[in-house]
Formats: C-alpha cells, structure tokens, sequence
C-alpha cells in the first residue's frame, strides 16, 4: 500500500478549518462532527502535531502500531509518522496545533528555546503520552491563547504567535 503525503494547507481545507495563519500554524478544536473526520486513511503528514484529547475517545493507527487514546493524552506527530484516525465516540474533542515542517525546522534551528522539542518527537516509540491534569490544563490554556492569536488579526501578530 503506498503512503499518502499530505501538506497542512491541504488539510485545513479538507476539513474546512478556519484558525489558521498563513498556511504554517493551525490550532483548532476536532469534535466528532467536524467536516470528514469520522476516519482517516493513513497519511504522512508533513508537518509537526499536538494534539490533546479533551474528552471521549479515538482510535489511531500510528507507525501501524494501535493506540486507544483518551481524556489526558496527549499525542505528538513528526513528519516522519503513518497516521490515521479509524474511529472515534461521539463526545471526542480534542485541540491541535500543527506546524509545517519548514517552519517548525526554521524555529527549532533559529532559537534554542525550541531545540529541546526535536527531543519529545524523535521519540516514535511513544507517540501518546498521558498528560497529569495540572499539565493538561495549562497546554490546553497555551493552545487557545495560540489559536485567539490566530484569529485576532493584528500588527504584531507573527511575533505574537
């Protein structure tokens, strides 16, 4: 079976997602009504993900290895990973940033501050990780002051995200 690449300009319009900037970043909440989400065929998405569960429940295949995720877990995907969403219950909520690999490259080689993140994605093996609720929360509170800085067009925007 040959593997699908797939680009994050390509994906915000295949579900029709509106909190994007510049066809780089998108950070957005997936419920399970959103625009085809309901499964996913494998692809490699060419782009750097987050994604925190928020409630209910999904099922992915990642690097053809299984995972059941739920409330606290927190997912990470590189460039580099097969993924795909085969189902998921009707409450599933979730938030995700994602990040083109070209700009996700540029920040970690251009500031040391992002140089510890290559750390948490090179690490295939454990793609899902559960999330202690203090953490939960303040990831889920950064990814929605990313995604209102999204929205909020203004000067300073890029600096800003």
């Amino acid at each position: 079976m040959e593997e699908r690449i797939i680009r994050l300009p390509e994906l915000i319009t295949y579900h029709q997602i509106n909190e994007v900037w510049e066809e780089s970043i998108a950070c957005f909440c997936t419920k399970s009504d959103m625009k085809n989400i309901s499964k996913i065929p494998p692809v490699l998405a060419d782009m750097f993900s987050f994604i925190v569960v928020e409630e209910g429940m999904a099922h992915y295949i990642l690097n053809y290895k299984e995972y059941n995720v739920q409330k606290g877990d927190m997912l990470l995907f590189s460039p580099s990973m097969l993924v795909s969403l085969t189902g998921c219950t009707d409450d599933f909520r979730c938030m995700n940033l994602m990040c083109e690999r070209s700009l996700f490259e540029h920040m970690l080689s251009s500031n040391p501050a992002f140089q510890t993140y290559s750390y948490y994605f090179c690490r295939t093996d454990t793609p899902v990780v559960q999330l202690k609720q203090e953490m939960q929360t303040a990831i889920l509170k950064c990814m929605e002051q990313i995604r209102m800085a999204i929205i909020s067009r203004n000067t300073y925007q890029k600096e800003i995200i």
